[in-house]
């Protein structure tokens, strides 16, 4: 069993804290659940009928939902860069990164 100091407990007790707070800042405190849903659900939609369209062009269903992911990815970039913010956005699901 490893043990810790008093001191090192404080440190991992005030980082994760820290983290907690942040996260809370950018999104739980200021966020309104209501259109979190609505915009997760518009997104859904959009990856599912995109997938489909892909799936009905004659791809595999692998290649379409890599192909779906990176073009909603593509719709989210632009809104975040059209609202000024133009670092990278990306989007894991599984062992997939878009």
């Amino acid at each position: 069993m490893m043990k810790i100091t008093k001191r090192q407990l404080r440190r991992i007790i005030k980082e994760e804290k820290r983290k907690v707070l942040s996260e809370d800042r950018n999104r739980g405190l200021y966020s309104d659940t209501r259109y979190e849903e609505k915009v997760k659900k518009a997104l859904t939609d959009m990856y599912e009928i995109m997938e489909q369209n892909i799936v009905d062009d004659g791809f595999m269903r692998e290649e379409a939902e890599d192909m779906a992911g990176k073009a909603v990815m593509e719709v989210v970039k632009e809104f975040m860069s059209g609202m000024g913010h133009l670092g990278s956005t990306s989007y894991t699901h599984g062992d997939k990164t878009w």
